[in-house]
């Protein structure tokens, strides 16, 4: 984008807007790191989950089975509190997949496009103003 920075006038102008801009800077890159962490937790989040949810789904499968067959009984209520276990456990999972899954990564990896997008722009914007700062300091 062209910026208007011959409307800057003075080196103080100029000074206030890059102090605007490498504060901008600053935020976007601890964001972008921040963004980096997350997307990289959460690729790391999905492979896990998909790793351990065939097992549990399983294990649910099983233990119903074996609700399913045994006799009333202790061992009855055994299986049904291991079938409840394993319930909850599934049901963690798919909230895990849902929260870290692939559209959560894909959003992030959107989410940090923006962001390096905008620092590009605040690098041009910079250069454009310690380009009219030069001009302006040779004219003074």
């Amino acid at each position: 984008m062209i910026y208007s920075v011959s409307s800057l006038q003075t080196v103080a102008d100029c000074n206030t807007m890059l102090s605007m801009a490498n504060n901008d800077k600053s935020a976007l890159l601890l964001k972008q790191a921040d963004l980096q962490l997350t997307k990289t937790r959460y690729q790391q989040t999905a492979v896990d989950v998909e790793a351990e949810l065939p097992l549990v789904q399983a294990e649910v499968a099983s233990k119903t089975a074996s609700v399913a067959s045994a006799p009333e009984g202790s061992v009855k209520e055994l299986y049904k509190h291991q079938l409840r276990k394993a319930e909850s456990k599934l049901y963690v999972l798919t909230t895990k997949k849902a929260a870290y899954g692939s559209i959560a990564v894909l959003d992030k990896e959107w989410e940090l496009a923006r962001v390096e997008h905008d620092l590009t722009e605040v690098d041009a914007l910079i250069a454009a103003i310690e380009a009219r700062k030069v001009e302006l300091e040779q004219q003074g």
